[in-house]
């Protein structure tokens, strides 16, 4: 399998530093999970030979400097074992984080793997291995490799991407300001795929958004040429345009751009107030597309009762988050339509 293209390899490094920002601003988290913790015993071993957590044979194992493709394999799928029963014998939020250091070192160039089956287990791995840390712990663990983990996100494959979505709403829950501080600065470098994917994790997040350091972002958002991220950042790029200040940010940040690019995030900014029920107006060029994909006479075809208001509906459903927006509709049941139709 060939492995996904431009996946660049975070050059920021260090230990995770204090926000400045104002205390407010640790909402953006996501709310914790509430976990069972175990009653926990940091001395407890699951090596009782020689005491350690993770076996170093393990670790050594998995470096793709000194062990072979197989061996690398094997080690992996031990790692998986030994994790799995760590957290159903232990519980989560069991573990010091200073018990992976190794373990992570080694599993960073994982993920930029070209095989995406040993993508998914050492996913999966750092997956496991976040699960068991007492998230208590988490100011020595490396930066470099959380930006590293993210790189997660260029990967297409169901089970990686799941896997992925799981591990950044890990750190999100455990790592302060990870959003504004590390996902944003990793954003620009991510593949076309990768940022839509990375939109989308965030999109669904509940945390405050200031206008720094969210701005290039936001721009970058708004001006990208893949159109699918531009319609799946809509409703990120809509919720700043309502901060006091960010038209006029935004204004500022731009004034130096060529004036198509310009012209075109301008217009975005001007039609924030629209009430229209498309999420973008219709262009000349998209003019064709949409009625190909929507019957425009729809709507009346189900008042004449000539279709039944399922066919409706479902149309609704399906091209409502990518074309219209529907967040003002009461009511897209079938039912309550077909009882309007007739009133």
């Amino acid at each position: 399998t060939s492995p996904p293209s431009n996946i660049p390899v975070a050059v920021t490094t260090g230990k995770i530093k204090s926000d400045p920002s104002p205390p407010n601003d640790a909402s953006h988290r996501i709310p914790k999970k509430t976990r069972n913790v175990a009653q926990r015993n940091f001395s407890q071993t699951t090596n009782n030979t020689t005491g350690e957590f993770i076996p170093t044979r393990l670790i050594q194992g998995i470096s793709k400097t000194t062990s072979t493709a197989v061996e690398c394999r094997k080690s992996l799928d031990e790692l998986e074992e030994l994790l799995n029963r760590s957290l159903e014998r232990r519980g989560p939020s069991s573990i010091k984080p200073s018990e992976f250091s190794s373990l992570f070192s080694n599993l960073s160039p994982y993920f930029n793997d070209g095989n995406t089956e040993t993508v998914s287990i050492a996913a999966k791995i750092l997956l496991l291995s976040l699960q068991l840390i007492d998230p208590n712990d988490m100011k020595n663990v490396d930066t470099e490799f959380i930006m590293d983990s993210i790189y997660l996100l260029n990967y297409q494959e169901k089970a990686v991407k799941n896997t992925t979505i799981s591990i950044l709403s890990e750190w999100n829950a455990m790592v302060p300001y990870f959003i504004q501080n590390i996902f944003l600065e990793v954003f620009p470098r991510l593949s076309p795929k990768g940022k839509k994917a990375g939109v989308n994790f965030i999109r669904d997040l509940n945390f405050n958004m200031p206008i720094q350091p969210f701005l290039p972002f936001i721009v970058s958002c708004m001006s990208d040429k893949d159109e699918e991220l531009r319609e799946a950042s809509y409703s990120l790029v809509q919720r700043y345009l309502q901060l006091p200040g960010a038209t006029n940010a935004i204004n500022d940040y731009i004034e130096n751009f060529n004036p198509t690019k310009k012209n075109a995030i301008l217009a975005m900014i001007n039609s924030k107030g629209s009430q229209s029920i498309f999420i973008q107006k219709p262009t000349a060029q998209q003019k064709e597309h949409r009625e190909q994909k929507i019957d425009c006479y729809l709507p009346l075809k189900v008042l004449n009762e000539n279709e039944n208001a399922s066919s409706l509906t479902e149309k609704l459903e399906h091209y409502g988050q990518r074309y219209f927006n529907i967040t003002e509709l009461s009511s897209i049941e079938p039912a309550k339509i077909e009882k309007n139709s007739k009133n």
